[in-house]
């Protein structure tokens, strides 16, 4: 694991779309090449974003390490960070996911380029942060974990592999179809669900009341397991169990 302590100054004074620049270095598989890694740490948000969220972006200047982009190895990232309070006393614990952000992702996705965003829409708010401070100091943690392969065993290939990949992005975007449980609402696209359920695919490609309402009410279930089935649509992996009911 990393951690670094920030100045509260230094993250203070930084504006919308300033960041802030945390190197490390881990080696990935499969021939364990060392590779220095930057975190791009945006305090006050990103421009032109509805929802001002603390953004953090994983970096790597893949033309130092590799000649050309298939040079990239096939390896799964898991990610996740917090930034610690300072009543909390155990160790960031990834397969308890009491960190604030838990993230996937697959190393093709630098293929198209060096940054990756993490866990976009699952960030702290904006000005919560300084109240975390201790002695003039923010405490900011971070593990990665990578392995040879993805855990789930798919065998998708060219522009399927693509559009997988892909779908973190995707998630971020404004969708056309709401699914609501349980109070929640959860902005989803009718193309993606389509084309990973059978039955969403029946449901918007005929003329259903969802489809044309643009809207899924299910209400045998509770919404922590609807947001899980929705993570799994999207990016084709699980993650630990984060709810108990």
């Amino acid at each position: 694991m990393f951690s670094w302590k920030i100045p509260l100054e230094d993250w203070t004074k930084l504006s919308e779309g300033q960041h802030l620049c945390l190197e490390f270095e881990s080696m990935v598989p499969p021939d364990g090449k060392k590779i220095l890694w930057t975190l791009r740490i945006y305090p006050k948000g990103i421009l032109g974003e509805e929802r001002k969220n603390v953004q953090v972006c994983l970096e790597f200047e893949k033309d130092d390490y590799y000649d050309n982009d298939e040079d990239i190895p096939p390896f799964q990232i898991e990610t996740a960070h917090r930034i610690r309070k300072s009543c909390e006393t155990r160790p960031m614990d990834m397969s308890l996911s009491k960190c604030q952000s838990l993230w996937g992702i697959h190393s093709s996705v630098f293929k198209e380029s060096s940054c990756y965003w993490l866990g976009e829409g699952e960030s702290y708010p904006v000005n919560y942060v300084e109240d975390m401070a201790v002695n003039g100091f923010i405490s900011f943690e971070f593990k990665m974990k990578t392995y040879v392969a993805p855990k789930l065993k798919l065998t998708f290939t060219g522009s399927k592999q693509e559009f997988v990949n892909n779908f973190g992005k995707f998630h971020q975007e404004a969708g056309d179809v709401m699914i609501v449980c349980g109070g929640r609402e959860f902005s989803c696209h009718k193309l993606l669900l389509s084309s990973q359920s059978p039955v969403f695919k029946a449901m918007f490609e005929g003329d259903s009341k969802e489809n044309k309402e643009g809207r899924v009410d299910i209400a045998d279930c509770t919404p922590e397991a609807v947001e899980e089935f929705l993570y799994f649509l999207y990016f084709a992996m699980l993650r630990p169990a984060r709810f108990t009911s």
